[in-house]
């Protein structure tokens, strides 16, 4: 009488290699999906604390100083496609603002932890193209887009200094990437997503 073999045969250890890497690949593949995901969110919190930081930055300019009398040369008279940018230092802060006259010569060495960089690109200063670009992670060469709106529809002036109320809106698209010799809104990392806030801005009627 014959003796059964006992053991595994080859079909079914190819079947386990095969079982075991497919395992591997999705465990993978898992990983690398939610480590984009963190990344990306990591992105989003840094661009949230952005944004607030700039909307009381400028609250503050237009409830403190003349930003509004002097927005010829600090904004861009809301010519540029309805909304607002620096075009260069706000009233007393000195190297806030850094003016380029194309993105292709801009690098991390030159553009600041806590500056705006303003893309002046040839042509009118109101063209549409001009735009601001922040930091939001610099150590990834991270940036975004900061772009501001006006609006006093149903509001009452009167109770405002110089009867000037606004309602100010704060927009931040991100994540740009800053390349060298390329650009400081190089579109590579994914989809562009635009942050809003707003609140209310104007200097007090009653003094304080």
């Amino acid at each position: 009488m014959t003796e059964r073999q006992r053991g595994v045969t080859q079909i079914e250890v190819l079947i386990g290699i095969v079982l075991t890497a497919t395992l591997v690949l999705g465990l993978i593949g898992l990983w690398t999906l939610v480590d984009a995901h963190f990344i990306r969110l990591q992105w989003r919190q840094k661009a949230i604390f952005e944004l607030n930081a700039q909307t009381e930055r400028i609250a503050a300019l237009y409830r403190y100083t003349a930003f509004v009398a002097a927005a010829g040369s600090h904004a861009d008279n809301g010519n540029t496609v309805g909304r607002w940018i620096y075009r260069g230092d706000p009233n007393g802060i000195a190297g806030l603002v850094v003016s380029e006259n194309k993105d292709s010569g801009v690098t991390s060495a030159t553009f600041g932890d806590r500056q705006i960089l303003y893309m002046d690109y040839p042509g009118p200063p109101t063209d549409p193209d001009n735009t601001n670009t922040i930091w939001i992670d610099r150590d990834n060469r991270v940036t975004g887009e900061l772009s501001w709106t006006l609006d006093d529809t149903g509001l009452t002036p009167a109770n405002c200094w110089n009867s000037s109320c606004y309602r100010l809106t704060v927009r931040l698209a991100y994540p740009y990437r800053l390349v060298d010799g390329v650009g400081a809104m190089v579109a590579e990392l994914g989809e562009i997503e635009t942050l809003t806030l707003q609140t209310l801005v104007g200097q007090r009627a009653s003094s304080y």
